[in-house]
């Protein structure tokens, strides 16, 4: 029995011994490094990810779709005073008056409306150049398509104001069907509001939270801190010595 009890005792000490092993040790150390690293890598990545998706919602709502919003405002409200004043004098009914077949009627503007229409098709122009020069950041296809179709109601409503196209009957139905999209302006706030909620969210998310707080730290780090004791400059030190003396 006292042999079988050394024997147990030894496997036991083994066991004991390997446990502890300085091998084994440092295999576990390693592994919790390891599993340390990935966590704060993951971590990191995912604030990456999301300071990255911030700055695109940024770059969509001030390059294209606040601007495009407050383009579309404008012109619609400046089209309602033209159209208002056109179906007054013309005694239309609402809604009846349209543009582009008015131009190729030749007919007349009163010095108002022409300066109405003026501004319109300048507003165009600042619309024209918005989706030309922001046409990446159109995700949706179908607000693509619109965004075209746009584009291509602002080219001719320029064309026919500057009577760049011949009058008449002919080319009136030749541009019948390019009229203004008048779902578009609900359509681009509908994005913008959209945009701007997954902003929120972004700007009210833990993470982003920790990543400002990581910025402020940086910054207060980097900034250049004033000395807590004064320093003499040589004409203080001289004064210093003179007044001794």
């Amino acid at each position: 029995m006292f042999s079988q009890f050394l024997n147990n005792s030894f496997e036991s000490t083994k066991t004991f011994s390997q446990f502890f092993d300085p091998t084994v040790i440092a295999a576990l150390i390693a592994a919790i490094v390891a599993l340390c690293s990935v966590l704060l890598n993951f971590r990191s990545l995912r604030l990456q990810r999301l300071e990255s998706e911030r700055k695109e919602i940024y770059k969509k709502l001030n390059n294209f779709y606040g601007p495009m919003r407050l383009n579309l405002k404008n012109s619609e409200n400046l089209y309602e005073i033209f159209r208002c004043s056109l179906e007054r004098r013309l005694k239309l009914g609402k809604d009846k008056f349209r543009t582009l077949p008015y131009i190729f009627n030749e007919g007349k503007f009163t010095k108002t409306e022409a300066a109405l229409l003026a501004q319109i098709v300048e507003i165009g122009e600042n619309m024209e150049r918005l989706i030309i020069n922001n046409a990446g950041l159109i995700d949706d296809d179908n607000l693509h398509e619109e965004m075209i179709k746009l584009s291509t109601h602002i080219r001719i409503l320029r064309y026919a104001y500057k009577g760049e196209y011949e009058t008449g009957i002919r080319n009136q139905k030749l541009f019948d069907k390019k009229t203004f999209p008048i779902e578009i302006t609900q359509r681009i706030d509908a994005v913008f509001e959209v945009l701007k909620r997954r902003l929120d969210k972004l700007n009210k998310s833990k993470y982003y939270k920790k990543l400002e707080k990581k910025k402020e730290e940086n910054e207060v780090n980097n900034f250049p801190c004033p000395e807590l004791h004064d320093e003499l400059h040589p004409e203080d030190s001289q004064h210093h010595q003179s007044s001794e003396e």
